[in-house]
């Protein structure tokens, strides 16, 4: 079944109907060639299911969704750790996995790392069960083609996810600013899927505000059934996976997370231990790390220095002296410009400062 055939297999929901029926039209086809079908809600509300998770309160089946996260904020480890948690049915996280199989990554940028970064979690947490599956070469998700020839290994395969690791490297021809160009781009990621359930998963890049999350387009937020971000709190390498956006279920409670070196059991030319990273679930308690509890320490110096006080009782400081109290606290340090965007993200997390616009209070 091609790509551009799949709009003619016939929908089983009303909405499903005016999809295929805009399809059509984009077509140029008739659009009395698909039927429409009226479901009875009554029905409907007799047979209504609860929501159903390939990863419990993390993945839904048949749902296709986005990772985003900073540079440097682990979104290719964190999706191996989910791959190796569908290949072999173990737990991610502590949450209870309730089918294993087939994984495919489709590879855009940083490939030549893959075959470490895996290596460190078959030590640690043992193999994959030959069903984490890496595609050769990349391939481009916005065209027709390329698609095509996936839905059919897809159809062939029959894995439980998918995951396209960039968006930007692998989508070549999509303008991430304009939202049809993008909402088209996940569409194809989807209907590839469609024929087999296959969950999909793309990882993508925040933008040059991480404040402001998923760089581009509102339909990368819009046009997908979950959205995960990621974001690096601390300079020791932890990080925190969050949840924005759920298709059926709640929001799962942010995880946060720790990457810990494992030894490869490789040298390298310099003579040199090879090494890689490992996500794993922080053991933090009520502990915050070093450098959050030297910003806390020094906002809430700042909010009872320099606050305002609000009609609701609130005392709040703003943008801007919160900017120049963490220039300050962390002056003669690499997080000197890079502690509002790094270190603050993992306090208003945690629920310690509160953020509404650019007013700040405990």
């Amino acid at each position: 079944m091609r790509i551009n055939n799949i709009y003619d297999k016939g929908y089983d929901s009303g909405v499903h109907y005016l999809d295929a029926m805009a399809d059509n039209i984009a077509m140029g086809q008739d659009v009395g060639q698909t039927e429409p079908q009226w479901l009875n809600v009554d029905t409907l509300a007799d047979n209504a299911t609860a929501p159903q998770y390939l990863i419990n309160g993390i993945l839904e089946t048949k749902s296709h969704g986005i990772l985003s996260g900073s540079s440097q904020s682990y979104k290719t480890f964190c999706v191996i750790k989910i791959a190796h948690a569908i290949s072999t049915q173990l737990h991610f996280f502590g949450h209870e996995v309730f089918s294993s199989g087939k994984v495919l990554y489709i590879c855009g940028e940083g490939g030549g790392a893959i075959s470490r970064r895996a290596l460190a979690l078959k030590i640690e947490e043992g193999g994959f069960n030959n069903n984490f599956m890496i595609l050769e070469k990349p391939l481009h998700i916005d065209d027709e083609v390329c698609m095509n020839w996936l839905h059919d290994q897809i159809v062939k395969i029959k894995p439980l996810l998918l995951i396209f690791d960039t968006f930007s490297s692998l989508a070549m021809d999509t303008k991430e600013n304009d939202n049809s160009e993008v909402s088209r781009a996940l569409k194809m990621v989807s209907r590839a899927c469609s024929d087999e359930d296959t969950c999909s998963l793309v990882v993508h890049h925040f933008g040059k505000d991480k404040e402001r999350g998923t760089r581009g387009a509102s339909a990368f937020s819009a046009n997908v059934d979950f959205e995960f971000t990621m974001s690096r709190t601390t300079e020791d390498r932890q990080t925190v996976l969050s949840c924005k956006k759920m298709k059926d279920g709640d929001n799962f409670d942010d995880l946060y997370l720790t990457a810990h070196l494992v030894g490869l059991g490789l040298v390298g030319q310099d003579g040199k231990s090879a090494c890689s990273l490992v996500l794993k679930q922080s053991e933090q308690g009520d502990s915050l790390p070093k450098n959050q509890q030297t910003a806390f320490e020094a906002i809430k110096k700042c909010i009872s220095d320099d606050g305002e006080f609000l009609i609701d009782g609130r005392i709040v400081v703003y943008e801007g002296k919160i900017r120049r109290c963490l220039s300050d606290i962390f002056d003669g340090t690499t997080l000197k410009f890079n502690a509002f965007a790094q270190v603050l993200p993992g306090l208003i997390s945690k629920d310690l400062v509160k953020k509404e616009g650019k007013m700040y209070w405990l």
